[in-house]
């Protein structure tokens, strides 16, 4: 089974450029969709709710994706509007941000974390309702990013289980989770 190192590669850099964050954001997201896009035309039985809540479906995975990148996008927004509420932002044009979180061994597998509470799948979706729900809540969080870039929000800082992450590593983990979640519907439909 891939580990996440295996997916996105060994870190070795605390400091990303914010272009390339987003780009990983943007790729990570279209990776996943052309996946499943080829699971539809080769394996369409396998886009359908699982019925044991034990073992997800492709359609299972992608719900779950999308919950868990609308529950990111929603923190995010409050630790913004908190922190601009409060005047804590400075307004600077962001080139380097800081990513210095490693999650190769905090979450190697897709399968090592149990679905956080309210992101687990609901079963009542269908693919292409799920699909319009995940372009929507992509472009969500790409709004959200695009604060990033023209304010410093590398102290607006959240707890997640791996540890306190910032506006950008949460930028960041929803990319690895996207990737993460890919490989496991590779590993599901036998497809590539």
């Amino acid at each position: 089974m891939p580990t996440l190192v295996h997916i996105l590669g060994p870190w070795h850099d605390p400091t990303v450029q914010y272009g390339d964050l987003i780009r990983a954001v943007k790729d990570a997201r279209a990776e996943l969709l052309a996946e499943v896009d080829t699971v539809a035309e080769t394996q369409s039985a396998l886009l359908l709710p699982s019925q044991d809540r034990e073992r997800w479906s492709v359609l299972d995975v992608l719900d779950h994706i999308e919950r868990t990148e609308r529950s990111i996008a929603a923190l995010l927004d409050r630790l913004y509007s908190r922190a601009r509420e409060r005047g804590r932002l400075v307004e600077v044009a962001m080139v380097d941000v800081p990513v210095g979180a490693d999650y190769s061994d905090a979450i190697p597998r897709y399968d090592a974390v149990p679905a956080f509470p309210g992101t687990e799948p609901a079963g009542d979706r269908n693919l292409e309702t799920i699909k319009d729900s995940l372009t929507q809540s992509r472009a969500r969080l790409l709004d959200l990013a695009e604060r990033g870039s023209r304010w410093d929000c590398s102290r607006l800082v959240a707890p997640h289980l791996i540890g306190r992450l910032n506006f950008y590593e949460w930028l960041y983990l929803a990319a690895a989770h996207d990737r993460l979640h890919t490989e496991q519907v590779v590993l599901l439909t036998g497809v590539r």
